[in-house]
């Protein structure tokens, strides 16, 4: 096993229980004002809004932004809101926790926020010119219904954006292809819709929206402590608590991760869906 001393962020514990109750969990976003924890998951979320790679991505979306009034789907602790505000978009931000909308009106007191459910959202029929909704769709169990309410808040020729990886395809640059595919499965199948990236478009076209475009922008990491926080870490756990692979296991693959980070050859990625659609009827 490495020495901490090298690497000092990233953890090595070789008690099971606490290694796993140290990452936050992906399941945990489904309904934040239940978890032991909200501010606790809160912050983490900022830091994620706030990652360099997500926000290049982000700005992708902006383009596809058209005037009138819209939404932010799931706008957490607000950052992305302001964001849009600033640029001088007419948004409201919606978050189905009550905790959320409270963190994001004391952080960005000019800004409007509201408690919603994307099944039922607060808006009356064609009264949206736009929609937007970033890694909001892998948390819901029912994709198809979020999908008919975006379709009846939408006005004729409202547009819909939408960010969200398929956590299928997640790739280490490990060389332990068991294991890794074993990590990758497990958090892909342990989320509410963990393909929600690839599976949008034909969703969205179901649901009677027209127009579509899907581009797919690779999320990239090189730095480990980026990616041991926002994805590894979170992977492992849920691989942990499936039993898809075992404490050995776990600590084995991160050796083997942070020797190539140490030696300048660490890669990890998950692929990013950016979609768009229109209501043309």
């Amino acid at each position: 096993m490495l020495d901490n001393s090298v690497a000092p962020n990233v953890w090595y514990i070789n008690d099971r229980r606490a290694m796993e109750a140290r990452p936050i969990s992906a399941k945990e976003f489904t309904d934040v004002d239940s978890a032991p924890e909200a501010n606790h998951l809160l912050d983490f979320l900022i830091k994620i809004d706030e990652m360099r790679e997500l926000s290049e991505i982000r700005a992708h979306t902006f383009q596809d932004i058209p005037s009138g009034m819209g939404v932010d789907i799931g706008c957490g602790a607000g950052g992305v809101v302001a964001e849009l505000t600033a640029r001088g978009y007419d948004v409201v931000g919606v978050d189905a926790s009550s905790a959320a909308v409270a963190q994001a009106h004391k952080r960005f007191p000019h800004c409007r926020f509201m408690v919603g459910n994307s099944y039922r959202l607060p808006f009356g029929s064609g009264s949206l010119a736009w929609y937007r909704a970033e890694r909001v769709f892998i948390h819901l169990s029912d994709p198809v219904q979020a999908f008919a309410e975006a379709y009846r808040v939408l006005a004729q020729g409202g547009r819909i954006t939408l960010v969200d990886p398929d956590f299928d395809s997640v790739v280490y640059s490990s060389t332990n292809t068991p294991v890794t595919r074993a990590v990758v499965r497990s958090m892909a199948d342990s989320i509410g819709n963990g393909k929600a990236g690839s599976r949008s478009p034909q969703q969205l076209a179901s649901a009677g929206f027209s127009e579509i475009s899907t581009r797919i922008i690779p999320l990239t990491f090189t730095d480990l402590d980026t990616a041991l926080t926002t994805l590894i870490q979170p992977s492992i756990r849920t691989a942990l608590e499936g039993d898809a692979i075992s404490h050995g296991e776990a600590c084995e693959l991160l050796d083997e991760l942070t020797g190539q980070y140490l030696r300048g050859a660490f890669l990890a990625s998950v692929s990013m869906f950016i979609t768009t659609a229109t209501r043309c009827r």
